[in-house]
């Protein structure tokens, strides 16, 4: 049987649809053995497609596309025809020319539909198109659809090695919005996933500090977590997390002393006078508001005796020794963990005698007088090495009496 070719020209009425006898006409032709139907709209081209003849169809909706290149719907079929072959090329190539179209119409939300639609293939027709449709949105100032755009368009030139031109959409990104749970924390991600750290710590950071100053403190802190993940410039992000903490109430208590404690360690290890001085001043604000906790005592106390205000450590030992005595209901545990800050404020002021009366009553509390007596022999030493003679002599009676409640006080 001799090939018949049949060209069939679908004219169309004044709202785009084809007259219903064209598309009668090319469905005859195919009923009558034509080989190929070509036609020169995209929706008459539609006809030729469900008989079943992809590559008739091909050539159809190539056709309308070259008459009507203005027409998107040539490009969108062709799109899904060539999907469907996994053809993922030729599918970049005609959504992209589609998106074009669609912006040059001014149909901006099909244009956005379209390319979520279709699986990403980065060709450059598709950049090319995402590019000229995140200006589009940018100029509109949609900024939710252009961030989504954008952070597309930039991965796009990041996996390529551009980065000139991935920051310079992000560069307009940040311009599009003050909402930085938003927006800054999508960029840095997007800098976190192309390892690109200093960039996206400084995303982070950027975004918690205009929280801040915007009184959402919960965002600040979330932002502020995320920086401290790259583990980049952490007292900063701690100072900024610590007084983002101290205006969320009781609930943000915890991380906060947590926070604060890794901050005043920070501070403490650097060369810096000033810095290390700001630590330890931080660290004896946290054990003022801690007075109970005798592991925050017991170390700020061998940091205070490290930096030479050993002196202040045993005043701040033997502060928590008199608290914790007059606790209620004391027990063997207890008067155990005063013996332990008074062993800490021995090894710093070996020659303190109030520490010796602190041993020598708590050995009396617990019936162990032996103890009790050689705490008083201790404090006699100490008395002596300071040059209390009355009270040296009255301690030494009072061991000679076997009796501690007969020391001075002092």
């Amino acid at each position: 049987m001799t090939d018949r070719r049949v060209w069939v020209w679908v004219e169309v009425d004044v709202d785009g649809q084809p007259h219903k006898l064209s598309l009668e006409l090319l469905t005859l032709a195919r009923s009558l053995g034509a080989a190929e139907a070509v036609v020169l709209h995209p929706d008459a081209a539609g006809t030729v497609e469900s008989l079943g003849n992809h590559g008739a169809a091909i050539q159809a909706y190539s056709r309308a596309r070259d008459v009507s290149p203005m027409h998107p719907e040539a490009y969108i079929r062709l799109a899904e025809i060539h999907l469907r072959q996994n053809n993922h090329q030729e599918v970049g190539v005609c959504i992209g020319r589609a998106v074009n179209v669609l912006i040059d119409e001014g149909q901006i939300d099909r244009a956005i539909e379209l390319l979520d639609t279709y699986p990403s293939t980065g060709r450059s027709e598709e950049i090319s198109s995402r590019k000229s449709l995140f200006t589009v949105l940018f100029s509109m100032d949609r900024a939710t659809d252009a961030l989504r755009q954008g952070i597309r368009l930039a991965r796009f030139y990041m996996r390529d090695g551009n980065m000139n031109q991935a920051n310079l959409i992000i560069e307009k990104l940040l311009c599009l919005h003050d909402r930085p749970l938003d927006f800054y924390m999508s960029i840095a991600e997007l800098y976190r996933e192309f390892e690109k750290y200093q960039a996206a710590f400084d995303c982070y950071k950027k975004a918690a500090n205009i929280s801040m100053a915007d009184d959402n403190y919960s965002d600040a802190v979330t932002l502020a977590e995320s920086a401290l993940e790259l583990n980049i410039d952490r007292a900063s992000v701690l100072r900024l997390l610590t007084e983002a903490r101290s205006r969320l109430g009781d609930s943000a208590k915890p991380k906060l002393r947590e926070n604060r404690l890794e901050l005043a360690d920070l501070l403490l290890a650097e060369e810096s006078e000033n810095l290390r001085a700001e630590g330890m001043a931080l660290y004896e604000r946290i054990a003022d508001d801690y007075p109970l906790d005798m592991e925050l005592c017991m170390k700020l106390a061998s940091i205070q005796a490290a930096n030479d205000k050993g002196a202040k450590a045993v005043d701040r030992l033997l502060d928590m020794v008199s608290l914790y005595a007059d606790l209620e209901d004391d027990d063997d545990g207890e008067s155990g963990d005063r013996l332990d800050l008074l062993d800490l404020a021995q090894d710093i002021a070996p020659d303190d005698p109030r520490i010796y009366r602190k041993f020598a009553e708590i050995y009396e509390e617990r019936d162990e007088s032996e103890n009790a007596q050689q705490s008083l022999l201790n404090l006699a030493d100490a008395l002596e090495k300071a040059g209390d003679t009355a009270e040296w002599e009255a301690t030494l009676l009072a061991v000679l009496s076997n009796d501690p409640n007969n020391i001075p006080a002092l």
